[in-house]
């Protein structure tokens, strides 16, 4: 059994290991802290029991006593946080030591139709966190505000290889003297991620093709833009109809589009002046294939 059991404690130890060392410290703490390690045993003891013999315990006995073990240490960790504790296993407590605001932080874009009420409804990294060799590796912040810079988006953002609440956030040793890593090991910096023109979101259709139809709508354009990209195989083919769903008079569906514009003027037989539609109700019809539309918009005259 104690053969099986120190395998066990590697076992553990290497569960947790990760190429970021502070994760690593903070995953394997408690672990190194020790403990009776009643569940791996009580787990290895009934896998002898149904093999019926001496030997040490098979591999698949060992990560199974690992998992039981790594579930346990889990549960620590969570009644820890809960019950605000400051010792386990007569070591700091995790959340005493480290602070109960670890993680990540990233950066989600919000909409709003009117500056006031606000929806996120896309609640992903608008920027990917990197990998874990990165300088950005684990936290992003920025102002909210990004800029338009000709046809681009650029947005500036603050970027650091530790997370959030982590201690090189706010002091250079521990209260052993034992130094965070803050400014050596860990450290930030300013980055720009910038993207094309209005292309955050789009409506997707793939090999099997879609159909996107707009509600009702009213314009005073004179030309149609589009901000698309169109893959390999596919088109975009726009019809414009009135509010009863049928093609508006005179103006048949489009020429279909291939290709990859900011402001891609649709053709409806050769001509490109909507004009008559103007402050009528007007309904969009897209038919797509392999395609990307960002936007759509009607101007006075092509930008």
């Amino acid at each position: 059994m104690e053969g099986d059991l120190a395998r066990v404690e590697s076992g553990l130890l290497d569960a947790v290991r990760s190429a970021d060392p502070f994760l690593t410290e903070i995953a394997s703490h408690l672990i190194s802290a020790g403990g009776k390690r009643v569940r791996p045993g009580f787990s290895i003891a009934a896998a002898a029991t149904a093999s019926r013999t001496d030997a040490p315990a098979s591999t698949d006995a060992v990560t199974g006593a690992v998992a039981v073990e790594l579930v346990h240490l889990g549960s620590l960790y969570h009644d820890d946080v809960m019950d605000e504790a400051v010792v386990r296993r007569t070591v700091d407590s995790v959340n005493a030591r480290w602070g109960n605001h670890e993680g990540p932080e990233e950066i989600q874009l919000a909409v709003s139709r009117d500056l006031i009420h606000w929806e996120r409804p896309f609640r992903s990294p608008v920027i990917t966190i990197g990998e874990l060799d990165r300088w950005d590796a684990s936290c992003h912040t920025t102002a909210a505000a990004a800029l338009r810079v000709k046809d681009e988006i650029w947005l500036y953002y603050s970027g650091a290889n530790y997370t959030h609440g982590s201690p090189p956030l706010y002091r250079t040793a521990f209260e052993d003297g034992t130094p965070t890593g803050r400014k050596t090991r860990f450290s930030a910096a300013i980055g720009l991620v910038t993207w094309p023109l209005h292309r955050f979101v789009s409506a997707d259709a793939g090999s099997d093709g879609g159909v996107l139809t707009t509600v009702p709508i009213r314009h005073r354009g004179a030309v149609l833009e589009l901000n698309a990209a169109v893959k390999s195989g596919g088109q975009i083919v726009v019809e414009l109809l009135d509010a009863a769903g049928r093609l508006v008079e005179g103006v048949p569906p489009s020429e279909p589009f291939r290709g990859n514009d900011l402001r891609h003027v649709v053709r409806f037989a050769g001509q490109t002046d909507v004009s008559a539609t103007a402050d009528k109700a007007v309904v969009l019809r897209f038919t797509m294939k392999n395609a990307e539309l960002y936007s759509f918009a009607f101007r006075a005259q092509h930008n």
